[in-house]
């Protein structure tokens, strides 16, 4: 069965709504199995679109949080939304520790994330999520969504602390391939 992590009631909610808008209006379906790891690092690539944050907040069941700047309207909306807020302000403490600290204080947690940071089509990738869950110690899971069958697949968890940044871009690669042919 599914994994049962607290959020708040507001998450739940918009998860709710988000979840109807995503499956039963527009006809999206998850095509593979949703793994069941307590914690990971959650990437969706390719980020198309500003409406995909609705993929991550269908699944209320697994805490999927997104990384909010901590700063202004965002941080009101993530701080709103029981979202992990990371600042680059804070002397001394990278943005992957602090997602590590926040990871420790919850039982059961996903950090969604799209690694491209933009919708626009550009010709790198962040590195940031493999370094948040190599220093947390949690598995990477890749979302692919494909908007031409309207599916939406789930690799497996994949175990970071043995491999280079490299090692883990051919993975991510091959499951693209894989999902989105």
């Amino acid at each position: 069965g599914l994994i049962a992590c607290g959020t708040n009631w507001i998450h739940e909610l918009f998860s709710v709504l988000f979840s109807f808008v995503l499956h039963k209006m527009i006809g999206w379906e998850c095509a593979t199995s949703v793994p069941k790891c307590k914690k990971a690092i959650l990437i969706g690539y390719p980020h198309t679109s500003y409406w995909d944050i609705e993929f991550i907040l269908t699944f209320p069941i697994y805490n999927i949080v997104g990384v909010f700047w901590a700063y202004g309207p965002p941080g009101w909306v993530g701080w709103l939304f029981g979202q992990i807020l990371v600042g680059y302000k804070k002397k001394g403490v990278s943005q992957a520790e602090q997602i590590e600290a926040e990871l420790d204080k919850r039982d059961c947690c996903w950090v969604a994330l799209w690694p491209e940071g933009t919708c626009q089509k550009i010709r790198y990738v962040s590195t940031g999520f493999y370094y948040m869950a190599k220093t947390a110690n949690v598995p990477i899971v890749l979302m692919v969504p494909n908007h031409h069958t309207k599916k939406y697949y789930f690799s497996e968890p994949l175990d970071v602390s043995d491999m280079s940044v490299e090692d883990v871009f051919t993975w991510v690669r091959l499951n693209i391939e894989k999902f989105d042919g």
